[in-house]
Order: structure tokens, then sequence, then C-alpha cells
């Protein structure tokens, strides 16, 4: 039952909300340009994240636990990034600059990790000979 629950979620989105990008109004400083593009960067590396985890625990690859472990870790992403966007609406962007920089890498090292597990799941060889030539495999 919990396995339906988590591919559920995973089909519907991933329990993610709708991809969220602030729009930057055409009298603003190049820093306010640069820490929206920086929040809308990571916005993206996490909806990205949440795709693939879906797909990943739809085929099979992760598991109801492994998924939500992911989800959870873009969870939290997230939610500093709206904190991040909140602080550039009332125009503290030094501090959004330092944080939302830091919270962008660590989207990406998260979509990194989770399309490497994918890929590396996908990529099992099936039988021992496989892992040597993929020409004794077919033949």
């Amino acid at each position: 039952m919990r396995l339906l629950a988590v591919l559920l979620v995973a089909l519907s989105g991933c329990g993610l909300q709708p991809l969220k990008t602030g729009k930057v109004d055409p009298g603003v400083s190049q820093l306010q340009v640069k820490a929206q593009s920086v929040i809308n960067e990571g916005y993206r590396l996490l909806a990205a994240s949440d795709k693939e985890i879906g797909q990943s625990a739809a085929d099979g690859i992760f598991t109801p636990d492994d998924a939500q472990v992911y989800l959870n870790r873009a969870i939290a992403s997230r939610k500093k990034l709206d904190g991040y966007q909140k602080l550039l609406n009332s125009g503290d962007i030094n501090a959004v600059l330092s944080g939302a920089n830091v919270e962008q890498l660590v989207a990406d090292a998260l979509l990194k990790e989770v399309l490497a597990r994918a890929i590396a799941a996908k990529k099992k060889p099936t039988t021992q000979f496989e892992e040597f030539s993929p020409f004794l495999a077919t033949a």
C-alpha cells in the first residue's frame, strides 16, 4: 500500500508544487536580476530532480523509502529557496545571493546524485557475460 502511495505521488509530479520562477521588473539592478536567476535555476534543478525521482520510483529503481528520502531533500531545498525569494522580494539582495548560490549547488548535487543512481541501475548487466562484452550476451 505504501508503494502505491509513493508511486501515486511520483506520477503526479512527486508532490512538487508547480515550477516557480520569479519575475524581475525592468527597473531593477543587475544584482537583483542575478539573484532571481540563481533562485530560478535552483527551482528548475529541483523540478528535474522531482521528475527523475518519480520516474525512478515508478520504474522500480528506487524503493519507496529511497524515493521519499530524495523527495524530502528536494522539499527542504525548495523551502530554503522560497525563503530566499521572500528575502529578494523584501530587497535583501546580498543575503539572497550568498544563500541562494549555495542552495543552487545543493539542488544541482541532488539532481546529479539521483541521475547517477538511476543511470547506474539501468546499466547493470543482466548476465555475468554482459559485464565483459555486449557481444557475448547476444550470442
